[in-house]
Order: C-alpha cells, then structure tokens, then sequence
C-alpha cells in the first residue's frame, strides 16, 4: 500500500494506480477505501468491467447490496459472458430478498459455468427462500454431487430435511459434515436438532454441549439445548442455559421468552414476570408476550392485571384464537364461567380445530356441571390432538359422571404418553382416593415419590387425598414435608391450614392462613379460608375484611358472597347488607342464596 500511496502521490493523474490499491484495500479488508480507489480508477476508464465487478464486491462486503447490484449489472453489460458476475450479482440480490431475480442470475450462471457446486447451493438457498423445496432439494442434492465434501451444502440441506421432517436423512448429513469437519459447530446443532426431533433429549442435550465446546460464544447454541433441558423437567439447568444465552445476546428476546417459561415451572411467577415483561419492552407488538405474561399473572393469581394483559393482546391481534383461548382459561380461573365460555366460543368461530378451546370450554363445563357438554368436547380436543391436559380434563369429566373406570382409563393414557409430568399419575391417585381405593392411591403417590422425591407438590396432593380418605394427621404431615422441601409455597401453608380447621386447630390454621397470604398476596382462597376461622373465632370484622378481599380478587365467586352475607345477617346485624350479597350470590348463580333470602330477608 505504502508503494500505491508514493506512485499515486508521484502520478496522480494514473487510474491503473488507484485500480491497484484498490484491489489492494480490498485484499486486506479496507472496503470503503476499495470503493474510493475503484470510483476514482472508472473516472479514467468508465469501461472497465472488472473494476465494477470488484467495486460490488467491495460494496456487497460493506452490505450495500443494493449498491452491489448496480456494479454487477454494469460489468454485466460490459461484460456478459463472466460467470462470477452473475454468481454474485444473484447473492447480492437474494441478500435483498429478490429470490426470484436471483434464481434467474443463478440460472444463467450455471449456464457459462455448469459444474460450479457453489452455482446450485446459492440457488437453492434462494428456493428455499421462496419455499420451493423441490427445487432447492434438487441443487442441494447436485451441489454435492459436484463437490461431495461440500460441508456447506450439506448444511443446508440438512436443515431442509428437519423441515420435511426426515429426520433421519438430516441425522446422516451431520454426521456426514462431523467426518470431514470434525469441528463444526453447526452440524452439532443440526446433529442435536435431529435427535430432539427423534425423541432422543440425552443425545441432542450432547450435542449441543459439544457446539458449545466448540463456540461458547453462540447464543442460540444455548437456547437449543436449555429447550432440552426442560424436556428432561431440568428447569433450572434450563435457566443456565438462558442466563447464558441474554448474557451472549441481551437483545434476542426469545431468552427471556424461554426463561420465562422454565420460572413458571418452578413457580417463580415474579421472575417469569419480569422476563415476558423484557420482551415486551423490546418488541411491543408481541402477541405471544402479552398471553404468557398475562398467564403468568394468572398463575401468581394477579387476575386483574393479567386481564388488562389478555385485553392488550386481544387489541393487537383481534382474529387470535390462542389469545381468546388464553383469556378464557383467565376468566375460567376468576371464576366467571360465562365470559370464558364466550371467549372459547370466539376461539372456535375463529379457529375450528383449535383443540385447546375445546379443551378448555370442555374443563369449564365440568365446572359448570354440563358434564355430558364437557365429556363431548374433550372428546373433540383429542380427536384434534391429544394433549397432557384434554386427557386430564376428559378423565374429571368421566369421574364426575360417576363413570370411574373412564376416568381412570383416561388417568391412564396421561401416565403412559406423559411419564415425565407426573400429573397423571397424580390425578389417577387422587381419583383411586374417592372411590375410594386407597391401596391404588398410595401405590401412584409413591411411584411419584420414587420419580421426583423432592417434589413438593407430590406431598401437597398426596395429603389432600389423605383428607378425602379422612386421615387428617398423615395429611398434615405430608404438608410439612412440602413446606420443608419448598418454604416459600403458598398453597402448602393453605392446605395444611385447611387440615388443621379440620381437625378444630383454628388457631393453628390462622397461622397458616396468614403465611399463605404473606407468601402470596394474590392468594384468593386463602383469604376466604382466613374469613371462615375468622368468623369461627368470633372476629367478624376480620372476617368480613378477608372476605372483601377475596371478593376483590374474584369478584364473580358466588359462595363467598354467600358466606359474607350470612356472616352480616348473622353476627353483625347488617341485615340489608348481608341481604344484597345474598342478592348477588344468586344472581350469580347460587340457588341456596334465594333460599336464604326467603328465610332471612323478609
């Protein structure tokens, strides 16, 4: 360069010099000096085809395609018969999105040029691009037929096969690309992809820990196998993985997206929150976002904030199904049945064979005692597709009918599609518990345990059974092993209160009661739970303070405007304003409360 610079100082007015450094700059990476010197060079020979060519190199490095574009179309015209022109004039355009314009300059290229492997890989890229799979297929395939070690082609047409989903052939490509690249650190990641694909976690999760090796410093690497590790219910190994991930790439925001997910299942609502939270700031238009944060506040049971969420989804995306499916199950969970019915109808006007609005309208007709309406629904989820939850649903549908071997069979599919989940198993166990079999449930309990012994929530539904089989004590003492495993779960303090109340412990059960609700303000039950010993131990107005809250919190509960106004009617001597809730619990739809009316308002 330093020769350029003196002879160009010494002959200013020479355009060959300027071509030279040109090509110079270029060869050590100087771009945009390239494009000065190849400008100033075409003053003196505006004809010469090369130095356009060069210069749209240059720009096409610089990521000016379409400045690249021009260059190639003027050394083409210049020059039509170099091959290379049109090999890079169809990148550049395929880098612009013009896929058709360059299948049509990767044609005419492999016309002057027909054994250049390079030629069929770019045009298949770019039929892929138009989702011409046949056609890219077929230069994938030729492209290796020219060049049988070409690691590229093979890439790309591996991950066209995980698309078509012939696995198989993807999983043969990768190792294909391992033997001549041993360390490629995108077959290891096609490679894992495959065996995710082949039900094989153990072996992606390798995988993808040796593209790790390989690169540290690929966030989706990261991603990938923190997917794995939620298939293996390693939540928090998942949790690592995304950790990494937002380190390596704080603006990718489908990190925080996964993390979210793996803190719902360790029950890390606020850290979930904060996460889907992230996501929408970077990308306010995220529908997704909107319906896992509002889930999230649901399950931390935030139900008013969580609405406003579903609503703000609802706003973006107004023909959604998912995002009425998911308000429904919200409405479904604030306890009023009539607007998630809508929702659910809406969804299935909008999608016919959305299986989780049939799920799920299916889950809340049990609720409403329609239970022919749910077991028929549930019945058109799992001829859609079969999932963890319509199995589960359809199983309380046919124990609610009383048709216990239905249920229980219905138990059984979820224990033998989804081993992993134990929700099954669990609620075959607490089904054996109410016909009752106890033997049967223990048995499903303990084969829990033996999955999944430091699993707090096993105890939690091992000690309701214990209640409904009339054994307060091992019930209680399930519940604090629950609180030993996990300190901070609300519904094990809740729980072991209610087995207290049970057993005439009220005092004890308040101190449960108020550790459930400093653990989880948003906890609606145990507010009502609270209201009752409350009212047991003669403070009234605490009472009816817990059941205002509950109230507020779920403000279509019926029963708890019931047992406010009764509590009114009964023990403070507000009888026109127990009445109104009596009033309100039957307008909602509580038949006793007009029996209460007659006998108390008049």
């Amino acid at each position: 360069m330093l020769d350029y610079n003196i002879a160009i100082k010494l002959d200013p007015e020479n355009g060959e010099l300027y071509y030279y450094r040109a090509n110079a700059a270029s060869g050590l990476g100087s771009y945009a000096s390239a494009v000065t010197d190849y400008t100033r060079s075409l003053r003196y020979n505006p004809n010469r085809a090369e130095a356009y060519y060069y210069r749209g190199n240059a720009k096409s490095n610089l990521h000016d395609n379409l400045g690249a574009i021009q260059d190639y179309k003027k050394a083409i015209e210049l020059n039509p018969n170099i091959a290379e022109l049109y090999h890079y004039l169809g990148n550049a355009r395929t880098n612009t999105a013009d896929n058709q314009g360059a299948i049509t300059d990767f044609d005419k290229a492999i016309s002057l040029n027909g054994n250049n492997a390079e030629l069929y890989m770019f045009r298949g890229i770019a039929k892929n691009n138009i989702k011409d799979t046949t056609g890219a297929l077929a230069d994938f395939d030729k492209a290796i037929t020219l060049n049988p070690k070409y690691t590229e082609a093979y890439q790309n047409r591996a991950g066209l096969l995980i698309k078509a989903k012939n696995y198989d052939a993807a999983f043969a490509d990768a190792d294909t690309i391992i033997a001549f690249s041993p360390k490629s650190e995108v077959a290891y990641l096609i490679r894992g992809s495959a065996k995710y694909a082949l039900k094989d976690s153990l072996g992606a999760i390798t995988d993808y820990t040796k593209a790790i090796e390989l690169n540290p410093n690929n966030d989706r690497s990261y991603i990938e196998r923190g997917k794995m590790k939620e298939q293996q219910l390693d939540y928090n190994g998942a949790i690592e993985d995304y950790n990494k991930a937002i380190a390596l790439k704080p603006q990718n925001t489908e990190g925080y997206s996964k993390r979210g997910n793996s803190r719902i299942n360790i029950k890390d609502y606020n850290g979930a929150i904060q996460d889907y939270q992230r996501v929408l700031q970077m990308d306010p238009k995220n529908a997704d976002a909107y319906a896992k944060l509002s889930a999230a506040l649901t399950f931390s049971k935030n139900y008013p904030e969580a609405l406003k969420l579903a609503n703000a989804g609802l706003k973006l995306q107004p023909n959604n199904a998912d995002l009425y499916v998911k308000r429904g199950i919200l409405y479904d969970a604030m306890q009023n049945p009539r607007e998630a019915m809508l929702d659910f109808n809406k969804a299935i006007v909008l999608d016919s064979a959305s299986f989780d609005a049939y799920t799920y309208r299916g889950n809340t007709k049990i609720k409403l005692k329609d239970y022919n309406g749910a077991v028929d629904d549930l019945e058109k989820a799992t001829s859609l597709r079969i999932t963890e939850d319509n199995l589960l649903f359809l199983g309380d549908a046919k124990m609610a009918q009383k048709d216990y071997n239905g249920g229980i069979e219905n138990y059984d599919k979820a224990v033998d599609q989804y081993p992993k989940t134990l929700r099954g198993l669990l609620a075959r166990a607490t089904a054996k518990s109410t016909i009752p079999d106890s033997s049967g449930a223990m048995q499903d309990f303990n084969k829990a345990l033996e999955a999944q012994p430091h699993n707090e929530n096993i105890f939690i539904k091992r000690g309701d059974a214990y209640l409904l089989l009339k054994d307060s004590i091992n019930a209680i003492q399930d519940y604090n092993t629950a609180i030993e495993i996990t300190p901070q779960s609300s519904d094990a303090y809740l729980a072991r209160g209610i087995a207290k109340y049970k057993l005439k412990d009220v005092r004890g059960a308040l101190i449960d009661y108020n550790m459930a609700i400093q653990l989880l303000p948003s906890n609606q039950k145990a507010y009502v739970k609270r209201g009752e010993a409350k009212a047991l131990v003669k403070d009234y107005n605490g009472a009816i303070a817990d059941y205002n809250a509950a109230i507020n919190l779920a403000p279509r509960d019926k029963q708890t405007y019931f047992d406010r106004g009764m509590l009114k009617i009964n023990n403070i001597t507000d009888k026109n304003s127990g009445c109104l809730d009596l009033s309100k619990a039957g307008e909602l739809g509580l038949k006793e409360a007009y029996d209460a009316i007659k006998k108390y308002c008049y």
